[in-house]
């Protein structure tokens, strides 16, 4: 039997939102769909931010059965170090825990980001995490439909990815660096060094396939 604990979160796509269990250095994540815990008996009513416990008769992890949490990862900006911001205290503006340095603007892992050419060496080269970076234009179709496709993958990879999204019609010289031909392009980097790169609006199973040679 595998106890579950956690904060309920009621989101666009009807998910539990990806909850993180560390232990050492190995770490799970499993995400489950509202309905197919209460299809299992798991749940019953929940309202957002009520706190749950889910009981399982089959394992989850195989490492361990501790609680799961709903905190935020942010990346410093300065020294690239991982904060784990509690989910009571992310309305405040934390520092970094290694550095010090204010933590306001600093990449989520777990969301979409903003970036722009300045920003692109610092957050993408020199990220502790692998990173994708969306290459988009906001008049583009194709990129307003893979949008939705890539904020479901940064919740469902929070902890281990961090995905950016870069405007090409006004942030034209990473545009130009990596030479992008058309949008969207979807960048992947891991350590500073472009690893992978894919154009158009592929299905999602092709980027999940990218994202896991990336994390290998």
């Amino acid at each position: 039997t595998f106890q579950w604990r956690g904060k309920f979160c009621w989101c666009a796509q009807r998910t539990l939102h990806k909850m993180e269990c560390q232990i050492g250095s190995k770490s799970c994540d499993p995400s489950y769909s509202y309905e197919k815990l209460k299809s299992r008996g798991a749940v019953a009513k929940l309202r957002v931010g009520s706190p749950f416990l889910v009981t399982m008769s089959y394992q989850l992890c195989p490492r361990h059965d501790e609680a799961f949490t709903m905190d935020t990862l942010m990346i410093c900006p300065g020294c690239g170090a991982k904060n784990r911001i509690p989910a009571e205290k992310q309305h405040l503006t934390p520092k970094c825990g290694r550095c010090g340095g204010s933590l306001a603007g600093a990449p989520l892992s777990g969301k979409v980001n903003p970036l722009t050419d300045p920003q692109f060496h610092q957050r993408v080269e020199q990220s502790p995490l692998p990173v994708l970076v969306d290459f988009y234009s906001p008049t583009c179709g194709p990129c307003r439909t893979i949008a939705p496709v890539l904020e479901t993958l940064a919740q469902e990879y929070a902890g281990r990815l961090l995905v950016f999204k870069l405007d090409t019609s006004t942030q034209q010289m990473s545009a130009a660096r990596f030479q992008i031909r058309g949008v969207p392009t979807l960048l992947f980097f891991k350590r500073g060094q472009l690893i992978d790169q894919v154009v158009g609006a592929v299905p999602r199973p092709e980027i999940e396939q990218r994202i896991g040679n990336l994390l290998q």
